[in-house]
């Protein structure tokens, strides 16, 4: 019998850690130099955890990226990996490789996913995910299907790129509703072969904001945050659960269209914030309805559904007649929101941190357009409001913070 002796590069520590989870689907959000392409090349190879095999197994797998020129060094990477004796066919041109024992893989660009409808994989690895449009379509519409005849698993990393569908995915993994989902942030210094004085040296010369969010994996990065103390580590925990012995509070934005979708200008649902107050004074939002093109009626319906005590108080949109009328109809105690949004702002900070470092602001994972509006909102430089200098956020996903002044107003 002849025997092929096989060297991957050895995991680094954090690399070890994504290997070692049982978790079927991996999200990875982190810094440049990590060590991406080196783990995508062995889970490909290996299979991406114990029990879920990859190429050498005899599997068929594959490996998509933004860009023609992402794949080609990956492609490269297997190549000098694998030993001739190991790669029964090859094709360069299509950019794919069956093994000797009868596993495969197959390389693709995120633009050519449709062409890959139909395929069967055991397992696939996305990469830079956050960069590409498509990828809430291309997950929902290809990928889910390729997996099912195997029961495949999917390792999705990327330097983040703002509050997208990569960031859906890496909260999915936060999540404890979704046991077959995992994330890690990771940043460049977690790569041990990497000096940490090459990366001062790098962020001594990039802009702040660039170094934060391409080398720290920092996915709220950008110039004008209302909240920037709003922490993702501490602020957002699978422990602000719903407490059937606690009152339940409603924070409601009032909305109907739809325009471009979420994060345009002209997207404007209606939000419904689920929020509990605890002894100690802190707040936690548990839940929240976020819909577009919704008659108020429905809405009413489908909240009082949910497996919650009977709301003790609304807290409303002050210019929400109609909807506050639906309520007090239903026996809902509520109120308009009656102070200047520069007040609100800041009785909200200090729940998200306050002077002495103390956080009683607790959001639930599943809230996840609550977290991405209060991690994009930001003030607009081109505005100010009628006290001189004050400046005034972006009217643009400002439903669930707007809905968190509301409420936490009411409880200052």
């Amino acid at each position: 019998m002849t025997t092929i002796t096989l060297r991957l590069p050895r995991p680094h520590a954090a690399q070890r850690a994504i290997l070692d989870s049982p978790a079927r689907y991996k999200v990875i959000d982190c810094g440049r130099r990590f060590g991406k392409t080196e783990l995508f090349c062995n889970v490909l190879l290996n299979g991406h955890s114990p029990g879920r095999p990859g190429a050498l197994a005899g599997m068929p797998v594959a490996y998509v990226s933004l860009t023609y020129k992402n794949v080609k060094e990956l492609w490269g990477r297997l190549l000098d990996t694998l030993p001739d004796e190991l790669v029964a066919y090859k094709n360069e041109s299509d950019q794919y490789l069956e093994l000797a024992g009868g596993g495969s893989v197959e390389c693709w660009t995120f633009e050519r996913f449709t062409s890959a409808r139909g395929r069967a994989y055991a397992g696939i690895c996305l990469d830079e995910a956050a960069q590409t449009r498509s990828l809430m379509d291309a997950w929902q519409e290809v990928f889910i299907a390729m997996l099912m005849d195997y029961e495949g698993w999917a390792m999705v990393g990327s330097t983040p790129q703002g509050f997208n569908f990569f960031y859906d995915l890496f909260l999915r993994g936060k999540d404890s509703a979704f046991p077959d989902w995992d994330s890690w942030l990771f940043t460049s210094y977690d790569n041990p072969w990497i000096k940490p004085y090459e990366i001062d040296q790098v962020k001594a010369m990039l802009p702040d904001i660039v170094f934060r969010r391409e080398y720290m994996a920092e996915f709220a990065v950008s110039e004008g945050l209302v909240y920037s103390s709003f922490s993702v580590e501490q602020n957002v925990t699978a422990d602000a659960e719903y407490n059937p012995a606690l009152d339940v509070y409603w924070a409601v934005d009032d909305g109907y269209s739809h325009g471009q979708g979420v994060g345009t200008a002209g997207h404007h649902p209606r939000v419904v914030l689920f929020a509990q107050q605890h002894p100690d004074g802190s707040m936690t939002i548990f839940d929240e309805y976020y819909r577009s093109l919704q008659p108020s009626d429905l809405t009413l319906s489908e909240c009082l559904e949910r497996p919650y005590n009977f709301p003790q108080l609304a807290l409303v949109d002050s210019s929400a007649a109609e909807l506050r009328g639906r309520l007090s109809s239903a026996g809902i105690p509520n109120g308009p929101a009656s102070h200047k949004v520069s007040e609100g702002i800041k009785v909200v900070r200090r729940f998200i941190l306050n002077g002495a470092g103390v956080r009683q602001l607790f959001i639930h994972p599943r809230c996840v357009n609550t977290i991405r509006e209060v991690q994009s909102y930001r003030y607009n430089p081109a505005l100010t409001g009628a006290d001189a200098g004050e400046p005034k956020p972006y009217k643009m996903d400002d439903h669930c913070p707007d809905c968190l002044r509301y409420l936490l107003w009411n409880f200052r």
